[in-house]
């Protein structure tokens, strides 16, 4: 087995960058409170779970922003059903760079409408006479 980052070698129970070898878009369905760390480094942090079958999200401050920026609003119980992207950054941290989860706005769905529209739009192009005669 391939292993292409060692942190994959240590599951955790939350979201880390290394788990994010492409961007991924999930929907917001929760953000709690958890207990997260042990002994001494045990701290209340929020987490974002979503309706996909992923893990939650630790919010450090970077994070609950670029969400209430995407939202535009900093009440967490309204940002349920927001879409966004997890994508792996870098940041420095204790003089270093280290890798992060870096949250954008996520690209819009494309409707069923706008498909639609976007095929027809193709077969007519397809069905032009392309034979003009100068």
């Amino acid at each position: 087995m391939i292993m292409p980052h060692f942190k994959k070698a240590f599951p955790s129970k939350y979201l880390q960058a290394a788990d994010l070898d492409v961007p991924i878009v999930a929907t917001i369905k929760s953000v709690v409170v958890e207990n997260v760390g042990s002994g001494d480094d045990l701290e209340s942090k929020l987490v974002a779970t979503f309706r996909e079958d992923i893990k939650g999200c630790v919010l450090n401050l970077t994070r609950a922003e670029a969400i209430a920026a995407i939202v535009g609003d900093e009440d967490t119980d309204r940002w349920v059903g927001t879409r966004i992207r997890l994508s792996r950054g870098t940041t420095r941290f204790g003089g270093k760079r280290v890798s992060c989860i870096v949250v954008d706005d996520a690209p819009p769905m494309a409707s069923p409408q706008s498909a639609a529209t976007s095929a027809e739009m193709s077969k007519a192009d397809s069905s032009a006479d392309d034979s003009i005669p100068f």
